[in-house]
């Protein structure tokens, strides 16, 4: 028997390594197959980004050929040819497909999502499907891999609204940026007109100032004289520089206090350059803007002088507490952006300017006692414009094959002045560079309030609907300018003013009076009670004011006369039309 056991055991020993290795094998190939598998699933994705870029790139470039010509029909083709060119230039294998649709972009109502739609019209938009069957290099079939794009092509306009009068004076002008700037410049007239007609993109500015987008440029804090620097680079890049415009900047540049720095965007809170209104920044990288527009704006932005803090001369002590903020002759404001409205109703590309903005808020007796009590016996937000005051919006473009019959059709509201009371009133508003401020909620005068339930208050505005008291000085109806897309010649600058005094009287009567019955109302242990609001009130005054205004209609036809033949004009509003880029892309999807 002992001499079959030692060979027993060698047997048995030896198949104990063998199945050792094979559980070892087992497991070195599941390591194997799946590093093979995650090898094919980044070569997926890998071909997943690589088709996605390719497709954005087509769609853009399928975007701008059908924004050369937006509504043809011929378009498509040029952009169908456009966008499968792009994306065999970039490597696209000769196995993958390019589905190439034209249609229209837009938003059908409001809160309602964008769409692309093949059957829009007319033709603003391109999508782009780009689809290949990557094949796994180690693991299972071929996959499926698909990237889609949406561009669409949009006009961009470009121009300023001042509300002061401004000549091309050469003295004038030496004198306004010496003082911003403090300089000592001495240019000529010619200068001047020069330095007018240059136009910058903002692209080009972007990379003069070595930023990478639209985005960064709007973001950025810069030094005047870095700006004026990065303006001779971007008048190279674009190939108009002209010997007389870089010596004037250069001079700038050169001579320009270097405390002097400038907010490239605006924002809610404070004044800066440009004011783009576009969903997507980077889609005005080929917007121009005008050489001594952007120095004047920016200067007077730069020297920040316009905002004054009132609050410490106004200070009544312990009982009263008083915020107050003025803007004393603000600049002109640089809108860029596309036309039209959004899914809101609100303008894309708008511009607000006033001579004068005054905010106050008074608090007198404010007492805060926790949930057990708060009084207050007298808080006034009153928000103030005067000395002139508008607003403008780009209302349309029309591209054609021409800029001498291309059009931009910019509305324009002047006035006088206007006063807001109400809720929302904020020292922010002193900065509102776009619209109009809109007094949304009613202001509470007097308060007092225990244990959580207002026991009395007195109110301005209205509770139902909510808003505030708004009382404008302007003219009665808006003014349309239309301006081509020629840069230099006549129609570039145009105006409208408040002269007729009559008309703007009787809307503002009218205003009021729609506002009066309602504006005021008291809160009785939680019950909103309106002063005023009666019937014959209302009746009564309304009786007046149409009584009144025929005669202050008629008198527009004294006054207007009158004032052109003195030279004057009240409440004027300036639009320069500077730049319309037409058919740039953006995508959009």
């Amino acid at each position: 028997m002992s001499k079959f056991a030692h060979p027993v055991r060698r047997r048995g020993g030896a198949r104990a390594p063998r199945g050792a290795i094979a559980v070892l094998a087992a497991i070195w190939l599941a390591v194997a197959i799946a590093a093979l598998g995650a090898l094919d699933v980044g070569n997926v994705y890998l071909a997943r980004r690589q088709y996605q870029r390719t497709a954005d790139l087509a769609a853009i470039a399928g975007a701008q050929a059908i924004g050369s010509a937006l509504g043809s029909a011929a378009a498509c083709a040029a952009a169908t040819s456009a966008a499968q060119s792009i994306a065999t230039a970039n490597g696209l294998p000769a196995d993958a497909t390019v589905s190439v649709a034209c249609g229209r972009w837009d938003t059908p109502a409001a809160g309602a999502a964008p769409v692309f739609s093949a059957a829009g019209l007319p033709l603003n938009a391109v999508q782009v499907d780009v689809a290949r069957r990557v094949p796994f290099l180690f693991v299972g079939p071929a996959h499926n891999v698909t990237a889609e794009a949406t561009a669409k092509a949009i006009d961009v306009g470009t121009f300023t609204l001042a509300t002061s009068t401004a000549t091309l004076s050469g003295g004038m002008l030496n004198g306004l940026l010496n003082s911003l700037l403090g300089t000592n410049l001495s240019l000529g007239v010619v200068t001047y007109q020069n330095l007018a007609a240059a136009q910058v993109k903002l692209g080009d500015l972007a990379t003069a100032l070595h930023f990478g987008t639209i985005d960064e440029l709007l973001n950025a804090n810069v030094r005047l004289a870095d700006l004026a620097s990065a303006m001779i680079t971007a008048l190279g890049a674009g190939g108009t520089a002209s010997a007389d415009v870089t010596s004037a900047l250069g001079a700038i540049a050169a001579t320009v206090s270097t405390n002097l720095n400038v907010n490239l965007g605006n924002t809610a809170n404070t004044s800066g350059l440009l004011a783009i209104g576009l969903s997507s920044p980077q889609g005005a990288q080929s917007a121009s803007i005008s050489v001594l527009d952007t120095l004047v704006v920016a200067a007077e932005i730069a020297n920040g002088k316009s905002a004054i803090d009132l609050t410490p001369a106004l200070n009544l002590g312990a009982l009263a507490n008083v915020s107050a903020r003025a803007v004393v002759i603000q600049p002109p404001v640089l809108a860029v952006g596309e036309a039209g409205q959004d899914a809101s109703g609100a303008w894309r590309t708008s511009a607000h300017a006033a001579q004068v903005r005054v905010y106050l808020n008074v608090s007198l007796v404010n007492l805060n006692l926790g949930p057990l009590a708060q009084v207050s016996v007298l808080n006034l937000p009153l928000y103030v414009e005067a000395g002139g005051q508008g607003t403008a919006y780009l209302q349309s473009t029309q591209c054609t094959t021409s800029k001498s019959t291309s059009r931009s059709t910019i509305v324009v509201q002047p006035g006088l002045a206007s006063v807001c009371v109400g809720g929302d009133v904020a020292a922010a508003n002193v900065a509102n560079n776009t619209v109009p401020v809109s007094c949304t909620q009613p202001a509470k005068l007097t308060n007092v309030t225990l244990a959580s339930l207002q026991v009395v208050g007195i109110s301005v505005g209205n509770f139902s609907p909510p808003s505030g008291l708004s009382i404008p000085l302007q003219a009665a109806a808006p003014s349309t300018l239309t301006f081509n897309a020629v840069a230099g010649d006549s129609d570039d600058y145009q105006s409208t003013d408040t002269n007729a005094l009559g008309s703007a009287t009787a809307s503002l009567l009218t205003s009021v009076v729609a506002q009066l019955p309602s504006a005021l109302y008291v809160t009785v242990l939680g019950i909103n009670i309106r002063v005023g609001d009666t019937g014959l009130l209302a009746q009564l005054l309304t009786g007046v004011v149409n009584g009144l205004t025929p005669v202050l209609n008629s008198l527009d036809g004294l006054l207007v006369p009158l004032l052109q033949l003195l030279g004057v004009q009240i409440g004027v509003s300036t639009v320069h039309d500077i730049a319309l880029s037409c058919g740039e892309a953006q995508l959009v999807n």
